[in-house]
Order: C-alpha cells, then sequence, then structure tokens
C-alpha cells in the first residue's frame, strides 16, 4: 500500500542496534522521524509509554496518519517495524522486503 504523504512518526529508544535498524529503516525510504532518546528505563517509568507499550522495550514506532488512512499505528519490536515500513514506504522496490524466498530469508539474517 502506497502512501500519499509521509505519516508524522515518532520513535522511542536511544539508539541501540535496535532502535538503529528502525532508524535505518525510515532513512532508506525517506521517511523522516522525531526521536524521544530515553532507556527503557526511562520510559517504563512514563505512563504514556506504557500504555503504548505494556512491555516496555524499545524501540516503538509511532506513525500518526490522517484518519483516512487509518489514524495512529503503534508498533514495537524492531523486527514488525522494519518490515511495516518495508512494505509501506518502499515504492522505488529497494529490496528492503525481498518477494524471492532466497531474498527475504538473506534479508531476515540482517533483522
Amino acid at each position: 500500500m502506497a502512501a500519499a504523504t509521509a505519516p508524522r512518526v515518532v520513535v522511542y529508544g536511544i539508539p541501540t542496534s535496535r532502535v538503529c535498524k528502525v532508524l535505518w529503516a525510515l532513512g532508506e525510504v525517506g521517511v523522516p522521524c522525531e526521536r524521544v532518546g530515553k532507556t527503557p528505563m526511562e520510559l517504563k517509568q512514563d505512563p504514556e509509554y506504557m500504555a503504548m507499550n505494556p512491555k516496555g522495550t524499545v524501540p516503538t514506532a509511532v506513525f500518526h496518519w490522517p484518519e483516512s488512512e487509518g489514524g495512529t499505528l503503534v508498533l514495537n519490536e524492531s523486527n514488525t517495524i522494519t518490515s511495516y515500513i518495508a512494505h509501506r514506504f518502499d515504492e522505488r522496490k529497494r529490496g528492503l522486503y525481498p518477494s524471492s524466498p532466497e531474498g527475504l530469508a538473506l534479508a531476515w539474517q540482517w533483522l
């Protein structure tokens, strides 16, 4: 599903390896994001964050779409987020999510 315009995206977490994967994927597809650079320990003290992600893990990405495109989507777990980004935004088919089983297996090695 191609996006007419990019949503406002907020990524929670310090740039650890898992958060970096999300930032990399957004950069590859040209979608800017805001970052909330807090540690999991800091985020677990925030009731708003815990309502979004009861596990209190990072990363969490919040995609603020217009209501006509589904409204706000909250995702956590880096593999889930990067998969969503690849499927939703890779309009130029850079291969972030290959279609062949072999290509997909090779891509998953990096996740």
